[in-house]
């Protein structure tokens, strides 16, 4: 399955059908198993048993909170991320991502005026990407402006992809990264978050930003080790790759699925209109957005068809094992056992969802019949592993989606190939979309 993997980088597919023809339990590794089973995810995610798989060694040394396998020490720095998160600091930040979302729709301005479609993947990822270097490092990385990628988000994704190869192979990695030809873009990328680092903390931005409170956190400790500033530099380019590239990979999937429902499009800017009255699309407040019941019923829906970690998260069962399962049917799984809940497959399983292949938003709103079991939907994870930068990544899809929506109409070049969008979406440990080509209508204004 690894060689798959590697060849296709379509392994959520493969995970799918293997599911399909073997059940709910698959051995997908020597001591791994692909568990698809709601009853399961619910015992596995929300389980204080279950640990962070080997996976979590592969970026070692330098280990993010997201890599962070002591449960004690996740803990103790999960503290300084969450006042990161508090809603004094979700504000700061929306006032920076308004900014970025501003220069977007410029760019947009350009393609409607010469009546020309642009690649939203590209700039999406210009969008985001420039969004969280700003508030890892101060200063955005002006991709935006310049219309081309920056050094660090090309090497950043060279090195998610050298990751994703050796997902099924850490054992390897080690060896990987001590060939000089095989490393050469992990040791860049390690080495261009260090400078960069040390460069954030001799030059403090004028506010603060994400990075802030974590850097006030290893800067109150008497006398850091070297772990501990590995661990920094690897908090530094979390915040920059987790919080872009699952931002961008979701904003795309929802674009193209817009663009392919004129009904749900016109629904949507119908709400958006209702809210926005005479007022310009930018002075819609986070609260307001907050309460546009089929705007998140659209995000929902698109995270549900497309998690950002489509193949889902990898855990590691206790010494004493796990049971999974009902009373009247359970299944133990042995102890230190990996194992995997697909999100892909869980998300499209018509036990949990009625029409599980289609894009229907109103499943979150006016049909709820069409959700079976709920609890298998977790796109930021669940318990105390949890995707601590939720809120902040829903509500820039809010202001980006409600900016777009407000002002243009959508055409999707892929609107003639049914079936080609979703075909080609890949995944190198996050969900990877393909280019995809929009063009942009100047909407009427009400």
């Amino acid at each position: 399955m690894t060689f798959v993997n590697i060849a296709e980088a379509r392994g959520f597919k493969t995970t799918q059908a293997l599911h399909s023809k073997y059940g709910d339990i698959v051995r997908v590794g020597p001591r791994e198993l692909s568990v698809a089973n709601p009853e399961a995810f619910r015992a596995i995610h929300l389980s204080s048993s279950c640990g962070r798989g080997p996976w979590y060694n592969v970026t070692a040394p330098m280990i993010s909170l997201q890599m962070e396998r002591d449960v004690k020490r996740h803990g103790e720095r999960r503290r300084a991320w969450d006042k990161a998160f508090d809603n004094r600091a979700l504000g700061d930040y929306m006032t920076r991502v308004n900014a970025h979302t501003e220069k977007f729709c410029a760019a947009i301005e350009d393609s409607v005026k010469n009546n020309t479609s642009i690649n939203v993947t590209k700039w999406i990822h210009l969008y985001s990407f420039d969004i969280m270097g700003d508030l890892a490092f101060g200063s955005s990385f002006d991709m935006l402006q310049s219309g081309t990628f920056h050094y660090f988000f090309n090497l950043a994704h060279k090195t998610l992809e050298l990751i994703a190869i050796f997902s099924r192979l850490v054992w390897l990695f080690p060896v990987v990264k001590a060939v000089p030809f095989l490393s050469n873009d992990y040791k860049s990328f390690h080495k261009w978050v260090g400078s960069h680092v040390r460069r954030r903390i001799a030059v403090p931005p004028p506010v603060r930003d994400i990075f802030s409170w974590i850097l006030n956190d290893y800067q109150r400790m008497q006398k850091p080790s070297w772990q501990d500033t590995e661990n920094l530099y690897g908090d530094a380019s979390l915040i920059v790759i987790a919080g872009s590239d699952t931002v961008a990979g979701t904003l795309i999937c929802l674009l193209y699925h817009l663009a392919s429902s004129p009904d749900v499009c016109k629904k949507l800017r119908d709400e958006l209109h209702s809210c926005a009255e005479e007022r310009a699309d930018t002075e819609l407040r986070p609260d307001e957005l907050a309460k546009l019941p089929y705007l998140q019923a659209c995000i929902d829906e698109t995270l549900r068809l497309w998690p950002a970690v489509v193949d889902g998260l990898q855990r590691e069962t206790p010494p004493e094992g796990l049971t999974i399962g009902t009373e009247k049917k359970s299944t133990w799984i042995p102890g230190n056992v990996i194992i995997k809940t697909p999100s892909y497959t869980l998300c499209r399983d018509p036990r949990a969802f009625s029409r599980p292949d289609e894009f229907v938003p109103e499943r979150w709103t006016t049909q709820p019949e069409l959700i079976l079991d709920a609890s298998v939907y977790a796109p930021f994870s669940l318990g105390r592993f949890s995707c601590v930068g939720k809120r902040l990544a829903i509500m820039m899809m809010r202001r980006f989606i409600s900016s777009i929506i407000l002002r243009y109409e959508l055409e999707s070049l892929f609107k003639s190939a049914q079936g080609a969008f979703e075909r080609q979406v890949k995944e190198y440990f996050t969900l990877t979309p393909p280019d995809l080509e929009i063009r942009f209508i100047k909407g009427q204004k009400r």
